[in-house]
C-alpha cells in the first residue's frame, strides 16, 4: 500500500500546506477559482477541448505557449492519486461563444472591464450541479475545498454571502470536502455566531518589517503556519479516511 500520494491541485490552496503534509502537492499553472473555469479546464487536460480553440488563453491560464510544461500536468492530472480542487468564487467570467476567463488574468492583459467579457453569479444549485460533473468527468478521488470565510472581527463581523454559498454547495455535493469555516470554528472551539479576533497580540521585527502573529491567522487573509498545519492535518485525515474506505 502507498504511503505517499501525489494530489493534482485545481484552483490556489497549495500555499504552504505542501510543507506540512507527507504527500505530494504537484503544483498546477492554472488558477481557476470558479467551477466553470474548473471544468473548461479539466476539457482542455483531458483532450475533450483545446487550449488553441479559446480566443484568450493567456486570460485564461499561465503562459498557454509552452506546450512542454502543458502536455507535463495533463501527464499530472493523468497520473495523479487524488485531485484536490479549491472554489474561491462564484463570480464567473466569460464572453458570447462560451468561453471561461480567470478574473487576474483578465486583469493583468486589460480585460478585466472589456464588453467582451460578461460576469454574472452562480447559484448554489449551480454550483452543486458542476461538481456533480466534475466527478462524473474524473474517474479518481477528488476533495473539493471551500474558501476562507470567517466572521471576523475587521471585517464586518459577518460571513461573506457569496462563500456561504459556495461553502453550502461543497458540502452537500461532495462527499470529501474540507469546508474551512467548520474546521478553525472547531479548532479554535466556538460557535457559528461567534467572531473572530485576529488582531496581533504581539509583533516581532523581520528584515526591519513588523510581522503580525496571532493563533491561526495573521490576518483575515493570511493563516499563521499553525493555520497551514491544521490545513495540512486535515488533508491528511481526509486521505486516511480514503484509505481505510480502499478508495485509495
Amino acid at each position: 500500500m502507498k504511503k505517499y500520494f501525489n494530489i493534482f491541485i485545481l484552483g490556489s490552496c497549495r500555499s504552504h500546506i505542501n510543507l506540512y503534509t507527507k504527500h505530494n502537492l504537484i503544483k498546477n499553472f492554472d488558477c481557476s477559482h470558479d467551477t466553470k473555469a474548473h471544468l473548461q479546464w479539466l476539457y482542455i487536460l483531458l483532450g475533450k477541448t483545446k487550449l488553441t480553440n479559446h480566443p484568450r488563453p493567456h486570460c485564461f491560464c499561465h503562459n498557454p505557449q509552452n506546450l512542454e510544461k502543458f502536455e507535463t500536468k495533463k501527464n499530472d492530472l493523468l497520473n495523479c492519486d487524488i485531485i484536490l480542487i479549491e472554489i474561491s468564487s462564484i463570480k464567473v467570467f466569460y464572453d458570447k461563444l462560451g468561453f471561461f476567463y480567470q478574473m487576474n488574468r483578465l486583469e493583468e492583459n486589460g480585460f478585466r472591464y472589456s464588453k467582451k467579457i460578461m460576469v454574472r453569479k452562480q447559484t448554489e444549485t449551480e454550483i452543486y450541479n458542476d461538481i456533480t460533473q466534475i466527478q462524473k468527468l474524473i474517474n479518481k478521488p477528488i476533495i473539493f475545498q471551500s474558501h476562507f470565510n470567517l466572521k471576523f472581527l475587521t471585517l464586518g463581523n459577518s460571513y461573506i454571502p457569496n462563500r456561504v454559498t459556495i461553502d453550502n454547495a461543497v458540502r452537500h455535493a461532495s462527499k470529501f470536502h474540507l469546508i474551512i469555516k467548520d474546521l478553525f470554528l472547531k479548532k479554535m472551539n466556538k460557535k457559528p455566531e461567534d467572531s473572530i479576533d485576529c488582531r496581533p497580540t504581539a509583533k516581532f521585527k523581520l528584515n526591519g518589517r513588523s510581522v503580525a502573529f496571532k493563533s491561526y491567522f495573521n490576518d483575515p487573509y493570511h493563516f499563521t503556519n499553525k493555520g497551514y498545519i491544521a490545513l495540512a492535518q486535515e488533508f491528511d485525515k481526509i486521505i486516511n479516511y480514503m484509505i481505510s474506505k480502499g478508495i485509495l
